[in-house]
């Protein structure tokens, strides 16, 4: 599903396994981690809410004990490697021409993964969507079924000037 401007500029849904295949294009895979790339998918998916006013991908976030984590991403890669990850063929291919969110991943993708996986982690676990899903549950205790992070919470939170880095 795709949508063009009246300028035309595309934008529409894309899968978050699409998205993630951009963001290893963007960022490289040499210190990347399929934990870390679920974070980066999370902050893809706020930053794109806050600044666009749309989601990035189909909203398939969910509170795991380790953040935020990709449903559709794990499905779709389980077993795959961030390189093979980058290379797979986009099921959307209109995704490299949306410009905006390729300009928004340009500057968010690189800053959050220049830092270590752990420290996102870390990150997810005192932000609001993630503990809004979780419904106050600590971070090492699982949930007896994995809650969504709404899109409403995620989009506030990072159009708040309190999570500007």
């Amino acid at each position: 599903m795709y949508m063009r401007a009246g300028d035309g500029r595309v934008h529409g849904i894309y899968s978050s396994t699409d998205v993630a295949n951009l963001i290893l294009k963007t960022t490289g895979t040499a210190l990347m981690d399929k934990k870390k790339l679920h974070k980066l998918l999370y902050y893809m998916q706020g930053w794109t809410l806050a600044a666009l006013g749309r989601p990035a991908f189909a909203n398939d976030l969910q509170a795991w004990v380790d953040g935020p984590v990709s449903v559709g991403m794990r499905r779709d890669t389980h077993y795959a490697t961030c390189f093979e990850v980058a290379n797979r063929p986009l099921s959307n291919p209109l995704a490299p021409q949306d410009r905006d969110l390729l300009a928004l991943m340009y500057l968010i993708a690189p800053f959050y993964a220049q830092q270590q996986t752990q420290a996102l982690v870390d990150s997810t676990h005192a932000e609001a969507p993630w503990l809004d899903a979780r419904g106050g549950l600590p971070p090492p205790m699982p949930i007896p079924a994995r809650r969504s992070l709404t899109t409403h919470c995620t989009a506030t939170f990072h159009s708040t000037p309190a999570s500007w880095v």
